[in-house]
């Protein structure tokens, strides 16, 4: 009580004079060895705080210690108190009444209507904030009184464009920008065609189990074009709808079918070796090609 000045300034609905702490200060907060000065004044005479609570000051005076303008509370009821009391950033005012604020009302409907329309940064230069605040107002962590806002299943899926009509399928492919797209989705970063499957299932995928392209097409997402199978599956399917990158429809190929037949032939009884440096490959190549391991296609 030595670094306490009982003589403060009066509050008027409380009726009594706060407290104040003289001693060491932090973020308008006395402090008290390793806790704040009000905390440790309360627990000296009320026992131990139970986890999960603070101390709120009823007169908002964070440096006042007198004990009846203290209260237990959540961290809930504290920011509650804050907003409610003008003690948060722009005085307790939300979205363009806040003195902080940026961007208005517009302006945040503007940047949720074009946010899978613009890059990010694009908006970012235009309203003059960052772009992770971009994702915030998109998300709905900031200006969240500001229209309906979209669940994160209608943002991805509004992430996808019109594709080419599949005749089998009978619709269109609906694609993402870039083939097999990563997104973040409850929790775990996954490929947006396996999200596409879960949003339509309503269920998690079993690890092991892959969702198949029934169209072929890598950027699609439209759940009409997907399937649950396993790997067998899947290679069964590259394989019968020649997806499998083989022979000379191999970006990195530098051999002719020709080629293969001459090494399978062997007519001038050369070694692995001398075949593989007169056609510039390595000897594991021209052995997978012997056993027919590879260029399964050249008969």
């Amino acid at each position: 009580m030595r670094s306490v000045n009982t003589d403060g300034p009066l509050h008027e609905a409380l009726g009594t004079n706060c407290h104040i702490w003289t001693g060491i200060e932090k973020d308008n907060h006395g402090i008290y060895g390793k806790t704040q000065a009000h905390r440790a004044l309360w627990e000296y005479h009320n026992g131990k705080i139970a986890g999960g609570l603070v101390v709120r000051h009823k007169c908002d005076v964070g440096i006042c210690v007198r004990l009846d303008h203290l209260m237990l509370g959540t961290q809930q009821d504290n920011i509650r108190d804050m907003n409610e009391r003008g003690r948060a950033r722009g005085g307790g005012h939300r979205g363009s009444g806040s003195s902080s604020s940026k961007v208005g009302a517009e302006d945040v409907v503007f940047i949720r209507e074009n946010f899978n329309k613009l890059t990010k940064k694009e908006l970012s230069k235009r309203f003059g904030i960052s772009i992770s605040q971009i994702y915030r107002i998109n998300r709905g962590e900031r200006w969240a009184d500001i229209t309906p806002q979209p669940s994160r299943e209608q943002q991805i899926l509004a992430m996808a464009t019109t594709g080419p009509y599949h005749e089998e399928l009978g619709s269109n492919c609906l694609e993402m920008k870039t083939p097999r797209k990563l997104l973040r989705y409850k929790g775990k970063t996954r490929l947006a065609h396996r999200i596409a499957m879960m949003i339509h299932t309503g269920e998690e995928i079993a690890d092991g189990v892959h969702v198949l392209h029934k169209c072929d097409n890598a950027r699609c997402i439209n759940h009409e074009h997907l399937e649950l199978g396993d790997h067998e599956k899947n290679m069964e399917d590259r394989q019968a709808r020649g997806r499998t990158a083989g022979g000379t429809r191999h970006g990195m190929a530098r051999l002719s079918e020709d080629n293969v037949r001459y090494i399978r032939q062997n007519p001038d009884k050369k070694t692995g070796k001398e075949l593989a440096l007169h056609f510039n490959v390595t000897t594991a190549n021209i052995s997978r090609i012997i056993l027919m391991k590879s260029w399964k296609n050249v008969v």
